[in-house]
């Protein structure tokens, strides 16, 4: 690269590394939920102008979009760390640039920092800034202070421990004095749990990135369909225009100026949501690519610092993503006659008639894995998408681990876990869209005919069927979906329970149905609070429990659970703790697959117990699909209005289901 050239690329990095607000390079950069950065000064003073109270929401001194203040505070926005890296990359350019030496000046920072404007001195410009790192000649290397550590500010001792009670560095004397009796490990064992939870939420990442590159596209052919709409309707107009020539002039020219204005809103309304999700693909692409540089290149101080705001801004980026809404334009031209035109003193050539709904950007899948005919279970992972005509297709993508049929499955971010594979059944299995199967974590007791539930980012394993013990459990394991380790012996239940059902709902798991170690049927529900890792039976048993426990299905629906099974269906109000049942909506088979989307329950395989003319039992499985709508749940009639809407590849039964938002085609 020539010297003009390099000049360039600095002058550019300037530019970028410039507070809009002061045009000074930026001082504690803060980013902002419209991705815009400024200096941490320049927005308290903003702020100060707009708001003394900062109780109210402000604007962005840009593109004047509103925001709210963390704990009413500025100090609580986000640290934009890339562009603290970048200033620190600009600095260095600048000096190379200048030919000057990295030597320490021996004055005082603030010396320096007023008189030095050449920044001859890199540690000084460095403290200046706010960096308080001192750079590697290396590039590629981390910087030496952030590998010795920090030095205490109250003890001048290296903070060398982490709080998990306060989440921030410490040293060993701030534990014993200010941090009695909180939980502390070293840097370096925290940074390795932290470094599992910035991969966790690199997956995540980059599963929003994957999904958000299919919404661009379908942005696209949404678009693509609107001008070919639009171009065919304009068409339609000139036609019907030659046939009133002699009337055309005036009312021509006004209806094209309708349509017209139609067309640039509504293109324009277009060409806005492509921006909207090609920009959230640049930010995902950014916060991913900059955190894993982080664990590449970082030290355990620079894990550490990283990890406090990156849950909170992926989660942010997960609900603004779900959030994200593409418009279909249905747009057609009703053609008048013309003795009504002059009768009502209307158009003479028509009116534009313009419909404008919002399409689904995902749709929702069951995911069915360990499918079992009675004889044999596969390890294929199945997908049906639940449209008004589901599709039933093989992802192809199998877990490489041994898979029993009565493993068990739940989903959190639009990730599957599957739980108690492998040969110990004690494995925990993840499955991404983008990077497929994973392995993530282990149980400490292997178990299998388990069920689980998430709760915030921990998924809960109740119960089940020690092979080793021989055995009924009654053990809860919490597993944390961020750090993915081993999970972690939490409580117990009332009472050992296998083949049950689980609800998560307000920080509770509701334990449905189940055998007990006597294989007797759990007539009462187990209520488990995460909180408190305490559990109690409810008062009112279930009125009829009969039939096969093992076969019992439960799906939520606002603050009722519907439990199904092959005799009887009933609905149970959490808040009031009450059941009604509804035996007309009895699925007729056990062992079934139980999902629901945001119309429908659906009803997935399964098969009844049958004696054969030998005498031996045997399952008679069937590869029904079938579906039922909420609202026909609440009709009181007494016949079943279960529709058969597709076929699985083959009959069997279903002991494992749960579903995947996937993009719209």
């Amino acid at each position: 690269m020539t010297s003009s050239e390099n000049n360039d690329v600095i002058n550019d990095l300037n530019d970028i590394t410039q507070c809009s607000v002061c045009l000074r390079t930026f001082v504690d950069p803060r980013i902002l939920p419209c991705i815009h950065t400024f200096c941490l000064k320049c927005l308290r003073q903003m702020g100060v102008k707009q708001d003394e109270s900062l109780s109210h929401p402000l604007s962005c001194p840009l593109c004047r979009q509103p925001f709210s203040l963390p704990e009413n505070s500025f100090d609580a926005l986000n640290k934009n760390f890339f562009m603290t890296k970048l200033i620190q990359t600009t600095k260095k350019l600048n000096l190379k640039e200048k030919n000057a030496k990295r030597v320490e000046c021996g004055i005082s920072t603030a010396c320096c920092s007023s008189h030095c404007q050449d920044i001859s001195c890199l540690k000084c410009s460095q403290q200046a800034s706010g960096g308080g790192e001192e750079e590697d000649e290396d590039d590629n290397e981390v910087s030496k202070s952030s590998q010795s550590g920090i030095d205490c500010k109250q003890h001048s001792a290296k903070l060398d421990v982490y709080c998990h009670d306060c989440q921030c560095l410490i040293c060993l004397k701030c534990l014993i004095d200010g941090h009695k009796g909180h939980r502390g490990e070293t840097v370096a064992d925290a940074a390795n749990g932290f470094s599992r939870e910035i991969e966790s939420n690199i997956a995540r990442l980059s599963t929003l990135r994957f999904l958000s590159c299919d919404l661009t596209r379908h942005s696209e052919t949404q678009k693509q369909k609107m001008v070919t709409e639009l171009k065919n309707t304009k068409m339609e107009i000139k036609k019907k225009s030659e046939e009133v020539k002699d009337l055309i002039d005036r009312h021509l020219q006004s209806l094209l100026e309708d349509f017209s204005t139609v067309e640039r809103e509504k293109l324009k309304e277009a060409d806005i949501v492509k921006l909207e999700t090609e920009r959230y693909e640049t930010m995902l692409s950014g916060l991913e690519g900059y955190c894993k540089e982080v664990l590449s290149k970082g030290s355990p101080t620079d894990v550490c610092q990283l990890k406090n705001g990156l849950n909170q801004r992926t989660k942010e980026l997960e609900r603004l993503f779900y959030k994200t809404e593409i418009f279909s334009l249905k747009l057609s031209f009703k053609a008048t006659k013309y003795e009504e035109i002059l009768q009502k003193q209307r158009n003479l050539i028509g009116e534009i008639d313009v419909e404008t709904k919002t399409v689904d950007s995902f749709e929702t899948s069951a995911m069915l894995i360990g499918c079992d005919d009675g004889r044999s279970s596969s390890a294929d992972l199945l997908k049906v998408d639940l449209h008004d005509e589901p599709k039933v297709s093989v992802l192809g993508r199998r877990i490489p681990s041994m898979v029993r049929p009565e493993v068990a499955m739940a989903t959190r971010c639009n990730i599957l876990y599957v739980c108690g594979v492998g040969e110990g059944t004690n494995e925990i299995w993840r499955f991404h869209l983008v990077s497929g199967w994973s392995l993530c974590g282990s149980l400490t007791q292997g178990r299998i005919r388990h069920c689980v539930g998430c709760v915030g980012d921990s998924l809960y394993v109740c119960g089940g069927f020690s092979e080793t013990e021989g055995k009924v459990l009654d053990s809860v394991e919490a597993f944390d979906l961020l750090r993915c380790q081993k999970s972690l012996a939490v409580g117990q239940l009332s009472s050992s329970v296998q083949n049950a059902c689980c609800i998560s709902y307000n920080q509770l798991l509701y334990i449905f149905c189940g055998l007990n170690q006597n294989n007797v049927t759990m007539e009462r529900i187990q209520v488990y609070d995460t909180v408190s890792n305490a559990c109690r039976l409810l008062t009112r048993p279930i009125p009829n429990p009969f039939g096969p426990t093992g076969a019992w299905r439960a799906v939520l629906f606002g603050k009722s659970v519907f439990l199904f099974s092959r005799w009887t269906c009933f609905l149970f109000d959490i808040e009031a703790e009450t059941w009604k049942e509804k035996e007309h909506l009895r699925t007729e088979v056990d062992y079934f697959g139980l999902v629901r989307n945001n119309k429908s329950i659906y009803v997935i395989g399964g098969g009844v117990d049958e004696v054969d003319a030998d005498g031996r039992w045997s399952w008679n499985c069937c590869d029904v699909i079938k579906r039922i709508s909420f609202a026909e749940t609440q009709q009181k009639v007494f016949s079943s209005r279960w529709k058969n809407v597709a076929k699985l590849p083959n009959k069997t039964l279903v002991h494992c289901c749960s579903t995947l938002d996937f993009p719209c085609k």
